[in-house]
């Protein structure tokens, strides 16, 4: 039977006592003290009932003269209920009612001096507004649920710190499985106040739910494990300022909402959700059904920062589903973060509508075993970014990984507003190996990309690809629908190894400015390319336009040689250990690669020589009457493909910077060629004039790794 008291002082106790032998009992208050009284009449509502607070604590009734009686299940019955009082001291009450199962009423605040552990018998239940109001330092221990309502957004705690108030409970019987964090009224309308308190209420690894209401979020807040926060509908404004995470999870954290629930983003550099930084794996990591809004007051409403909206770095088996990210900052949502232990793994990024976002929307940047699939990606507002990448895997070091990944069913509508003059480079999935770190086993599949060049006269100058992917091993590009890619072109794989294009349409606008390439290999090693079909694709200008083609060539580097080890400038593409045992051209040479070193270096057989970057001086070098250029023992064959380059000082008449093939006419002097054709039939550039200042030769590496095979495709074909 469970007693019910009420408080009325600082508390009002109204009980149900449900006890009474006679009706006499209904009225009568309730004494206490550490022993019963010698005295007491049945017939004196001022001594019928008391509590021993001493030993054998718990409430006596004087059921004969000078006689009391524990109160026990032989005498409680449904007689009418009995109203006490007691004074303005919860401590004394929780120590009076002891282990009998009680509800008690709190009608009125009431100061909290002394820190109270409440028994898992006794119930709080508020009233009126009342509340807790912490003085000094007490804290409150519950060993049971200890409140009446705790999802209810009431507030009851004022003035407790974070850890003050706490459910010792380890089952889920004896805490609440949801609380408020409504139910600390803090001073501030701070929501990040209120979840923090919330979440040192439970023990770390105890599962607890936190119902949140609007309010601003105004800092970070490092999550216990196991803690499920649920945003009821709303605007969760943010003036939050530091640049890391803001909602910092721990394993088997969820995170999800009402309809209606709107996370507000503020500082451009800030992660909204996001891991720890360190170096752990964290496991069930869930972001489902919230809107997360870039910050109103931002030009655009569009960010370009350097911070996450939500990253789920060393998370595993984790996802972000059915999410809304509108118009907020680059990187909206990706896996896996930097370092080399950073990588998210058996994790899925789904379901969810992007609008309006900065440079990055989504991806992998350290990922294994992941997946992107069904979202919707729409960029047709104008977006602040020169150049943005829809979905984009990018590992950041030689020790990151991205392997086993699939992009599949998804749309993205690059329609950029155009607007005349301004250049833009949109990339609707983009696998970029070349940032050191190889991809592996990666699938591209049944995706559609609408081009920003969809209108068919732009006047703007840029760039869109549907998708580019480089330095990766075990590509498969399947049934994908790309529409007005431009210049770069629908599908552009480079220095990749075992790839399979297959069954894919790209359709090309009829307008647009510069070459359109439908299809585009370069420096790739075995690759299948069959049954696609490619409409309207452009040539270069000189194939002539409306043409459809499949192109093929090998990648080239700028270079300089030691002996047996190449060293290639920081360019777009870097050297993969997959180069090891193919073959490369330097200096019209064919050598093996014997071993991978970084992305930087490799060595090849035979030894090569000594070629750093040659530098002449125009003036005293450039005879512009017999088109050559003298420069001591630079070691070049005639037919060797090079760049020269000049900084400084006049240009050299009938040369541009760029890349050319050498005639050598001697040791020490040479000419320059448009062609390996022209190099080899000694046609040389006419120059006009000597130029002055310092210039440069570079010797240029090329792979020779073509060797793919194209099958039923509906395209012309050709090889550079």
């Amino acid at each position: 039977m469970k007693l019910i008291l009420s408080f009325c002082l600082a508390f009002t106790l109204s009980a149900g006592l449900a006890l009474g032998q006679t009706s006499q009992l209904n009225g009568a208050p309730v004494r206490f003290g550490p022993s019963l009284p010698s005295t007491c009449s049945p017939n004196q509502k001022t001594s019928v009932l008391f509590y021993k607070t001493g030993a054998d604590n718990g409430l006596y009734l004087c059921l004969t003269l000078d006689s009391w009686t524990a109160i026990g299940s032989a005498v409680i019955s449904s007689g009418p209920s009995l109203s006490v009082t007691y004074s303005n001291d919860l401590a004394a009450a929780v120590s009076a009612i002891g282990a009998t199962p009680t509800m008690l009423r709190v009608t009125q605040n009431a100061v909290v001096s002394t820190s109270i552990t409440v028994p898992p018998t006794l119930v709080l239940v508020f009233e009126n507004q009342a509340k807790l109001v912490e003085s000094g330092t007490a804290t409150i221990t519950f060993q049971g649920v200890g409140i009446s309502n705790p999802e209810a957004p009431i507030a009851i705690f004022s003035n407790f710190e974070p850890g003050d108030i706490t459910w010792s409970g380890t089952t889920p019987a004896t805490r609440p499985f949801a609380i408020a964090g409504e139910l600390w009224d803090t001073g501030t309308d701070s929501v990040t106040d209120r979840l923090d308190r919330a979440d040192d209420s439970v023990a770390d690894g105890q599962q607890l739910k936190i119902v949140l209401h609007p309010r601003p979020l105004t800092g970070p807040v490092v999550l216990r494990s196991r803690r499920e926060l649920y945003f009821t509908s709303g605007d969760y404004l943010n003036t939050a300022t530091h640049n890391y995470a803001l909602l910092v999870f721990d394993d088997y954290t969820w995170f999800h909402g009402a309809p209606g629930a709107r996370l507000h983003e503020g500082n451009p550099n800030m992660y909204f959700i996001g891991a720890p930084d360190n170096t752990s794996a964290f496991e069930q990591i869930r972001v489902e059904d919230l809107t997360f809004v870039g910050d109103p007051a931002a030009s655009n409403a569009i960010f370009n920062g350097a911070g996450s909206t939500v990253q789920l770095g060393n998370a595993k088996n984790s996802w972000i589903r059915r999410c809304l990210f509108y118009k907020t900052h680059a990187y909206a949502a990706f896996l896996g973060a930097f370092g080399p232990d950073n990588y998210a793994e058996n994790s899925d990024i789904s379901d969810n509508v992007f609008v309006g976002i900065g440079t990055q929307v989504a991806g992998f940047i350290n990922a294994v075993n992941c997946r992107i699939s069904r979202n919707f990606f729409d960029q047709r507002g104008a977006n602040g970014a020169a150049s943005y990448t829809v979905l984009d895997a990018e590992p950041n070091g030689d020790a990151s990984r991205i392997e086993n990944i699939v992009i599949e069913n998804n749309v993205i509508d690059l329609r950029d507003p155009d607007t005349a003059g301004v250049s833009k480079v949109a990339f609707g999935i983009l696998l970029q190996g070349s940032l050191q770190g190889a991809i592996k086993n990666a699938t591209i599949r049944n995706n559609i990309v609408y081009g920003r060049e969809f209108n068919t006269a732009p006047t703007s100058i840029g760039v869109t690809v549907g998708v580019q992917a480089y330095g990766v091993q075990e590509l498969s590009i399947h049934n994908n629908h790309i529409r007005s890619a431009y210049q770069r072109g629908g599908i552009n794989v480079s220095v990749s190894e075992y790839v399979s294009i297959r069954d894919n349409e790209i359709v090309q606008s009829t307008g647009g400015q510069g070459p359109n390439y439908g299809l585009w290999l370069e420096g790739v090693a075995t690759a299948n390319v069959d049954r696609n079909t490619l409409l309207k694709a452009y040539l270069e200008p000189a194939f002539g336009y409306g043409s459809t083609a499949i192109y093929e060539n090998e990648a080239i580097y700028v270079a300089t040689v030691s002996g047996a080890t190449i060293t290639v400038l920081p360019m777009e593409f870097r050297l993969y250990s997959f180069y090891a045992g193919k073959t490369v051209t330097f200096n019209n040479t064919d050598y093996t690669v014997t071993a991978w070193t970084s992305g930087q270096t490799m060595d090849v057989s035979p030894s090569i020589g000594a070629y750093p970057a040659k530098t002449f001086d125009a003036a005293a070098a450039v005879n512009a009457g017999t088109d050559t250029i003298s420069l001591a023992s630079h070691g070049y064959n005639t037919g060797a493909f090079v760049r020269y380059d000049h900084s400084a000082g006049a240009a050299i008449g009938g040369l541009v910077g760029g890349n050319y093939y050498l005639i050598s006419t001697g040791s020490g002097t040479f000419k320059l060629a448009t062609t390996m054709a022209n190099a080899l039939a000694g046609t040389a550039v006419d120059i006009t004039l000597a130029g002055s200042g310092n210039h440069t030769i570079y010797g240029l590496l090329q792979t020779k790794f073509s060797n793919n095979t194209y099958s039923a495709n509906n395209a012309s074909f050709l090889r550079w």
